[in-house]
């Protein structure tokens, strides 16, 4: 749901980005502000979901949420002193001059399941635990290269879509074992991504979200 929300307000934007109406820069700001919030929960989710995957246990601590609420309130603050963002005067949104420092930032969830990952894989001594850690730690590259694309391609700001790719892969494995258990359990004892007690993915919601 919530990488669906972002890819919405990500269509939104490029819908009103640009545009001259009543209340365009206000409404641009706004759907800004939504894309960075729900970029930071991305986070969460991306983090949550691959502690279960890697330690089968499920992580409930508040202070989980406290990186990204100090980010959040960064973001707010940014309306005022543009450093991560801000709208200019013909409704393009535009870089601010510590926009690398969100993006830095935001990787803190990605960089703490790294951790847990290379962690489990050096403790670990089952095979397929190994082989989840191993895979849970590397779902951060796609997301790291579009980053320092977008940082130093500029023109590249109307794709934000590097925080989707561990998601969209998380997806995309959940439908292929969806699939491939409900046909022989061969590959049941190793599954490298398993759906949170609070979550499960089907293949039918798996297509909705690629198209």
């Amino acid at each position: 749901l919530v990488d669906a929300v972002y890819v919405l307000f990500n269509i939104v934007w490029q819908i009103v980005d640009g545009r001259d109406f009543i209340y365009a820069v206000n409404i641009n700001y706004a759907i800004n502000l939504l894309i960075y919030f729900s970029q930071l929960y991305l986070g969460i989710c991306y983090y949550r979901y691959l502690f279960y995957v890697i330690t089968r246990k499920e992580q409930k601590s508040p202070a989980i949420y406290i990186p990204a609420v100090v980010l959040g309130l960064l973001v707010v603050f940014s309306l005022k002193t543009k450093c991560f963002f801000y709208i200019d005067n013909s409704n393009n949104y535009v870089f601010g001059k510590f926009y690398f420092l969100f993006t830095v930032l935001s990787y803190i969830y990605f960089v703490f399941i790294v951790a847990v990952s290379l962690v489990k894989w050096k403790l670990s001594s089952n095979p397929n635990t190994r082989k989840r850690a191993a895979i849970s730690s590397s779902l951060i590259i796609p997301p790291l290269i579009f980053s320092l694309i977008q940082i130093f391609v500029p023109a590249l700001t109307g794709q934000r879509v590097d925080k989707l790719f561990p998601l969209i892969i998380m997806v995309f494995l959940n439908m292929i074992n969806t699939i491939s258990s409900s046909l022989t359990s061969l590959f049941s004892s190793s599954l490298i991504i398993t759906p949170l007690p609070f979550t499960s993915v089907k293949p039918n919601n798996a297509l909705f979200f690629f198209i």
